[in-house]
């Protein structure tokens, strides 16, 4: 007697955001990614069903045309994704799992958040070494911080079996801690040769800014409004009296400043922006909780630090320089493209050179088309690398498949074959499939034979069976 599959029934829309109240607070877009997966379907299915989503043109896509890492910034499109989720789940308390709290203090910044999915293995491997869920942390959203600061190790965002970078963790097949792309698990037990060193200075800014930013997200909803950078001003002239003897100058020159910028500060003309306050809490070793704070309690009673600040990017724009070695230059650039460690783009020679790639371009046109071309090409034989080598870890997977089957006397039919390639983390389209099954089956003809004739019809008919069951 056949037994029928009866399908689980659909769990409602509904989960349980994870680190509420901590500075490890889940992230919007891997919270929807729980979401869906409670609910048995696919995080587009959600988007583009399931949401009242308000576009300006007629029978557009939920989210289409939208950068998805802005979802959980500060932005216009948090607050649309915010308002449009809440009601789905029931909850009004997403804009926590945003930087929306924050936005009156960080201000209409741009290039906040990370344009890559990035994750740190180790909290990963930890989630689940506690008998939890894995999640994705708000926290490596921010593009400013690149290091986990509870582990002290740097952030990943390259898959480590394939290779592979994603924009977001909202695609077709992604769960939390898992590839969207080779379905590999992300977390891993890391060892302390992959800590940052934080004898260095980079490594202890490094390590400052990520938990400058942890301690802002560890801040109640109320905490965060208090924020403002017109408190951070406020502060300034207290630290340029007691840490500078009231010599504007020696900050402007210490934090790299312009006079203009830090006087347009002082006299209300203008406001600092992230990436200023960042270097500002740095230089001046006052957490950013505190700047934004406007405490000046704790500015009156900070010294004169001797942070380095020289790998710290300036946002000057660069002069052409008159008075350089054009010859030396262009030796550089030729003997790149047939080195052993070629440069991968245009933008990463120009930078190497310590240009911009436009002026220097216009003085190279041919070594800049030779440099792209070459880039290109290795780019191209990478991913064809990669491809080709996840087209034999399919087949291998296939064989194995096939062969486990035949043991248990089933006919290694399609959907046989597919069910048990899933179990193991392979997923392909149906016309992949059915060629590599179709030349796998091929080359185990001889183990093929031993099942009889039964056997395959039997096998044949489970498979009809299931598919008639699943429609």
């Amino acid at each position: 007697m056949d037994t029928l599959f009866v399908v689980p029934p659909r769990a409602p829309f509904k989960a349980e955001p994870q680190g509420l109240g901590t500075w490890q607070r889940q992230r919007l877009s891997s919270y929807l990614v729980d979401v869906a997966s409670a609910a048995r379907v696919r995080p587009q299915a959600i988007l583009n069903s399931y949401v009242d989503w308000r576009t300006s043109k007629a029978k557009e896509r939920f989210g289409k045309d939208m950068r998805l890492d802005l979802i959980n910034g500060i932005g216009r499109s948090a607050r649309m994704w915010v308002s449009a989720v809440s009601p789905l789940v029931g909850r009004e308390d997403l804009e926590d799992l945003t930087l929306l709290p924050l936005a009156h203090g960080f201000g209409e910044a741009r290039g906040v958040m990370s344009k890559r999915r990035r994750w740190c293995p180790q909290c990963l491997h930890d989630d689940v070494a506690k008998g939890g869920y894995p999640y994705e942390r708000l926290l490596w959203s921010i593009s400013y911080v690149t290091v986990c600061p509870l582990h002290q190790t740097r952030l990943v965002s390259a898959c480590p079996k394939c290779g592979i970078s994603q924009l977001s963790e909202l695609s077709r097949h992604t769960q939390s801690g898992f590839c969207g792309a080779c379905k590999s698990w992300l977390g891993r037990k890391q060892s302390g040769g992959n800590a940052v060193d934080c004898q260095t200075a980079l490594g202890a800014y490094e390590i400052w800014v990520a938990r400058d930013f942890a301690n802002l997200l560890a801040l109640d909803r109320a905490s965060a409004a208090l924020l403002s950078r017109d408190k951070a001003i406020g502060v300034l002239p207290v630290v340029i009296a007691t840490a500078y003897r009231g010599n504007r100058t020696e900050l402007c020159r210490h934090a790299q400043f312009s006079k203009i910028t830090v006087g347009g500060w002082l006299q209300g003309r203008s406001l600092p922006t992230l990436g200023a306050l960042v270097r500002l809490s740095w230089v001046l070793q006052i957490p950013m909780r505190s700047l934004l704070a406007g405490d000046k309690d704790v500015a009156a009673t900070i010294a004169r630090s001797e942070v380095s600040t020289a790998f710290l990017s300036s946002k000057t724009r660069r002069k052409t320089r008159r008075n350089c070695d054009w010859a030396q230059i262009e030796r550089n650039l030729r003997e790149s493209i047939d080195s052993d460690q070629p440069y991968e783009s245009w933008g990463a020679a120009a930078c190497a050179q310590g240009f911009r790639p436009s002026p220097l371009r216009a003085r190279f046109p041919e070594l800049a088309a030779r440099i792209r071309d070459a880039g290109l090409q290795r780019r191209r034989e990478a991913a064809d690398a990669r491809q080709l080598a996840r087209a034999r870890a399919f087949e291998d997977a296939t064989v194995q498949c096939m062969r486990e089957l035949i043991r248990r006397r089933f006919y290694p039919g399609q959907v046989n074959v597919r069910h048990a390639l899933r179990e193991r983390g392979f997923c392909s389209d149906w016309i992949a499939e059915t060629k590599v099954c179709a030349s796998v089956r091929s080359r185990l003809a001889a183990e093929l034979s031993t099942l009889g004739r039964c056997a395959a019809v039997h096998g044949r008919g489970t498979n009809r069976n299931r598919n008639r069951n699943a429609r």
